[in-house]
């Protein structure tokens, strides 16, 4: 996913070419991922680090302070180590691009749910993850919680979480983020998944004592 990096960009005022990858590129692409950004000090890989890169002259993007910055880096991991992995199957049984049972499907929900229960308590009574203000780690969540929002993370469950919901609903109407992604709109019912039937299992038959013989 290359929106954290080019809404980035957007907000940095960054002078970038958007160009499909070919040939060339995969020449110079040592790290075979997409998105790769291409600068006169090398070439950069993974939209995250592209982001950060393109962030670092952007007054505010990693917060106010050290320990600002350090928190940052933690959300962002949480969502790379945790919750894109965690919300995989549900998405993937949504836009069916994998074969996942029910119980795959309902336990990879709960824990989108429960990841995104977890930033509604991180944001009690507040508008933005880290510090007073948007910061990198905004724009990066938002984009890894997109999907879900869309298609998996209902109305219903999205009242429960006030400040989940609409801290969401506050980075995607950031100028640079609509530039790029889009009027985004969270579902207001999930869509149905399409399941992989599981086998029934066959009971084996009871094998019967022998008779015995009358003596």
């Amino acid at each position: 996913m290359s929106f954290p990096a080019r809404i980035i960009a957007k907000i940095a005022k960054s002078d970038i070419l958007v160009l499909p990858a070919d040939a060339e590129s995969k020449k110079m692409n040592v790290m075979g991922t997409y998105p790769m950004l291409v600068t006169p000090q090398g070439n950069l890989y993974e939209s995250v680090a592209i982001a950060k890169f393109l962030a670092a002259d952007v007054a505010g993007m990693f917060g106010a302070s050290a320990e600002d910055r350090a928190r940052v880096d933690q959300w962002i991991f949480w969502s790379f180590t945790g919750h894109l992995n965690d919300q995989k199957k549900a998405l993937a049984a949504i836009f069916g691009e994998a074969e996942v049972t029910q119980a795959e499907f309902t336990e990879s929900m709960n824990k989108a749910k429960a990841n995104a229960k977890t930033l509604n308590g991180a944001l009690k009574g507040k508008d933005w993850i880290v510090g007073n203000a948007m910061t990198i780690a905004d724009i990066v969540l938002a984009c890894h919680f997109m999907s879900a929002q869309q298609v998996l993370i209902d109305g219903g469950f999205r009242k429960a979480m006030p400040d989940f919901g609409a801290w969401f609903d506050r980075v995607v109407k950031v100028e640079a983020f609509v530039a790029v992604a889009g009027n985004v709109r969270a579902c207001a019912k999930s869509v149905k998944p399409t399941v992989k039937a599981e086998e029934k299992k066959v009971a084996a038959p009871k094998q019967q004592a022998p008779k015995k013989e009358a003596g």
